[in-house]
């Protein structure tokens, strides 16, 4: 995940429910904008890929985030 997603779940991952954001008001994060305002207009039934602005596309192999990816750990096991 990028920033902005990290950050949606951060604030959709509150334990306290009053701090929580609304589902309302996560479907305006900033993580959403690149599926456009039509997004908010669609019909319940209907699908977020039949919007143009939404495609499918090829994982490049790589995702981009702020994690740094874990490395290879051993793991010891105890004498019985």
């Amino acid at each position: 995940l990028d920033t902005e997603g990290i950050d949606l779940l951060s604030v959709l991952l509150l334990y306290d429910t009053r701090s929580r954001i609304s589902s309302e008001a996560a479907l305006h994060h900033p993580y959403f904008l690149s599926l456009g305002e039509a997004v908010h207009i669609l019909a319940d039934t209907a699908s977020v890929f039949s919007l143009r602005e939404v495609q499918l596309q090829k994982d490049p192999g790589h995702r981009s985030s702020v994690f740094q990816p874990l490395g290879k750990k051993r793991i010891r096991h105890l004498p019985t």
